[in-house]
């Protein structure tokens, strides 16, 4: 017997799409040569839940650090990669030139059996 892992997947989407805002994420492509570089960036809607948490006693020390995830829905199709970037709960149709965008410091896919369930999404803070 052979466990439908398409269930899971449907469950992860639907709630992320609850709990979930809508986030701007932004790719950039770097091309053209050395003495000319060329750069496109284009912005495309995701759905994320932030996870924001207090690590303390991390490795023995008593130095607090914040860490600030995002739980990515694969149901858009967009692959979130480390170096781009994120504005948390604003959609793509509102961003502006002062929206804030944070880099991606680490991406784990979130999986079983191969599907993947969503993107675990580190923010560099």
């Amino acid at each position: 017997m052979t466990f439908d892992y398409a269930r899971p997947q449907a469950t992860a989407e639907r709630l992320l799409a609850r709990f979930g805002q809508t986030c701007t994420l932004r790719k950039t492509a770097n091309f053209g040569t050395e003495f000319d570089p060329l750069q496109t960036t284009t912005d495309e809607d995701v759905t994320a839940v932030d996870r924001n948490r207090r690590l303390r006693d991390r490795d023995g020390t008593l130095i607090g650090q914040n860490l600030r995830t995002l739980y990515v829905s694969t149901a858009a199709g967009k692959t979130p990669n480390k170096g781009d970037e994120v504005a948390v709960g604003v959609d793509k149709a509102s961003v502006t030139s002062d929206t804030p965008f944070i880099e991606i410091a680490e991406v784990r896919p979130l999986s079983l059996g191969g599907v993947n369930l969503m993107w675990e999404v580190d923010l560099a803070e």
